[in-house]
């Protein structure tokens, strides 16, 4: 499923946290240069690596675990116990990273189907700053395509056209 909460973090911890995250990048990347630390430890996998980073945050820092905490206070964190219960493990925080003028990437679930059926996981994105839909090419979510049968038609060419034009929102 998917849901647009606005709000769910005040303006001033996001401008608190973009800071940190242009910060903790330069580091992040000056780090896996010099070979101090593997990449893997500090980027997770993203499409298009040439335009995009997906900087994995430290969650030990104060400003990640406020603006975490501000979203679990949130109507966020209530559909996540509500979908995963009380016990939830906040398992990452990351930080995807787009250049300007960076190409549109391909529609792909971010998201495997679990065998079972059941959610192993819930993603959150949370914006750091407004976004221009004319300039900044928002992140397209289409709902009701978390289940199992929706995966399957994504993934057959015969299925994919009609199920992208049911679950496309309407312009």
């Amino acid at each position: 499923g998917v849901a647009r909460v606005d709000g769910a973090l005040e303006p001033a911890a996001a401008a608190a946290l973009k800071t940190f995250v242009g910060d903790e990048l330069e580091r992040a990347e000056r780090d896996v240069a010099r070979a101090d630390v593997p990449a893997e430890h500090r980027f997770a996998e993203v499409l298009l690596k040439a335009n995009r980073r997906d900087l994995l945050l430290p969650l030990d820092d104060d400003r990640v675990l406020a603006a975490a905490r501000a979203v679990a206070a949130s109507p966020v964190g209530d559909a996540v116990r509500s979908l995963l219960g009380p016990t939830a493990t906040l398992y990452e925080c990351s930080c995807l990273i787009s250049d300007h003028g960076s190409p549109r990437q391909v529609l792909h679930p971010d998201t495997p189907q679990h065998a079972s059926g059941a959610t192993p996981l819930v993603t959150c994105f949370t914006a750091l700053q407004d976004v221009q839909p004319a300039t900044m090419g928002p992140t397209l979510f289409l709902p009701n395509t978390h289940a199992e049968a929706a995966h399957e038609r994504f993934f057959d060419e015969r299925e994919k056209d009609a199920l992208l034009k049911e679950a496309a929102p309407a312009r």
